[in-house]
């Protein structure tokens, strides 16, 4: 070879060395870059509380795995069933990365499988006056057999803690419609004096950055609002013992939303939680449950405040929702490790020994304890924190929430019938 024909055949070689080198580290510095564009997404968000965990024995994971796999052999059967349903199946994949929990969510938001699966009931999402809505409980609803929610958006809480985003579409008999357009009309009709809790973590989910509005009554609404008026109820006021007030006021807390109270309230908040968990204490049974009067402080307490008997099932409902508020809750306003280990134990035993049909009869309670074990079988951060959050799927589209304010308002003539 001569010798020209050889400094070519270097100099080739240093140049394709160059590049493979150029190359690696762009490759490098993209990556990094990425892992910090992905981080910088995470850091917007506040600290996460840690999740509720324990050291389970080999036997006490065996009976908490039978538990589920009995949950999750009892199907829903009403629209609020479903709901429950979701945040179950969320808890192994968010909306947008979990397929199963996309089909079971069109079940509903389809109007095919809606009629399929509930034949005979009037639509879940109706228009009324004042924009789209969804069908509540009421005595003519149950008596009739409809479909409905049964607290004051509890459907937008339910996808705002299974990350749907607001551009999902809702088919109705009117056309589509986004979940974003219920939450405006939510926005738009809210008032004070309702039930607050569902609320709360629909808007400072999905509207983490705008407290404050105003409804059609022209009245000014905020989260601050909300908070206030949470906090000014007693500890076990409410369906479920009350604990909706506490699972919302730590599901702020741990929200990009939490940035939008001032110090004073956020430590009034803490301090609700932190009451309620040194009651709590006081008040579990020696079986490791709660019941609906866990705030008398009474461990012993075996009648209902209207004199009625304490039923099982109000011991799993209400230790089950204890359990969730707590797991969510910063570490420094839970009660001790070994109450929360006990109450693990019982949602367990209950579970284990309730039968399909039961299950089914009081899927609420039931599915909240199955919440709660599957958390402590696969330990994850607070729910509206551990997924990406139904905001930035929606930025991703680049989503803007006056996109959804609904051009199909309901006129007087067209409002459906709740």
């Amino acid at each position: 070879m001569s010798v020209t024909r050889r400094i070519k055949v270097v100099f080739a070689m240093l140049a394709l060395a160059t590049l493979v080198g150029t190359a690696s580290t762009l490759s490098s510095r993209f990556r990094e870059a990425t892992a910090l564009a992905s981080h910088a997404v995470i850091s917007n968000m506040q600290p996460e509380p840690s999740s509720l965990t324990l050291p389970l024995a080999p036997a006490g994971r065996s009976k908490i795995l039978q538990a589920l796999t009995k949950y999750d052999s009892a199907k829903p059967v009403r629209a609020s069933d479903h709901f429950h349903r979701w945040c179950f199946d969320s808890l192994k994949g968010s909306y947008s990365l979990n397929s199963q929990l996309q089909r079971d969510v069109d079940q509903l938001l389809i109007q095919s499988g809606f009629r399929r699966t509930f034949p005979g009931s009037s639509p879940l999402f109706f228009r009324s006056n004042y924009g789209w809505e969804v069908r509540q409980r009421t005595v003519q609803n149950a008596r009739e057999h409809r479909e409905y929610e049964h607290h004051v958006d509890q459907f937008l809480a339910t996808c705002a803690q299974i990350g749907a985003p607001l551009n999902l579409p809702i088919e109705t008999d009117f056309g589509r419609v986004s979940i974003g357009e219920l939450l405006e009309a939510s926005r738009r009709s809210f008032d004070n004096s309702q039930e607050l809790c569902w609320t709360l973590v629909a808007y400072c989910s999905y509207l983490p950055d705008e407290p404050e509005w105003e409804n059609r009554f022209g009245e000014r609404c905020s989260y601050e609002s909300i908070v206030k008026e949470i906090l000014s109820l007693p500890l076990d006021s409410g369906s479920c013992g009350g604990t909706h007030k506490q699972f919302a006021l730590a599901y702020i807390l741990g929200s990009p939303a939490a940035k939008q109270l001032n110090e004073d309230l956020l430590r009034q908040c803490e301090g609700y939680l932190a009451r309620s968990s040194k009651i709590l204490e006081g008040s579990q049974s020696p079986n490791g449950s709660w019941s609906p009067r866990w705030a008398k402080s009474v461990a012993n307490i075996s009648d209902t405040q209207d004199g009625l008997p304490i039923r099982g099932i109000d011991l799993v409902r209400i230790t089950g929702h204890q359990l969730e508020w707590i797991g969510i809750a910063p570490g420094a306003c839970r009660p001790p490790i070994a109450c929360t280990s006990r109450a693990i134990g019982f949602l367990a035993e209950g579970l284990n020994r309730a039968d399909v049909g039961t299950i089914q009869k009081e899927y609420c309670a039931y599915s909240h304890a199955a919440c709660v074990l599957q958390r402590t079988m696969s330990p994850i951060q607070n729910p509206q924190m551990s997924k990406e959050s139904a905001q930035a799927v929606d930025n991703r589209v680049q989503g803007d929430f006056s996109l959804f304010l609904t051009t199909r308002e309901g006129s007087r003539d067209e409002a459906q019938i709740p």
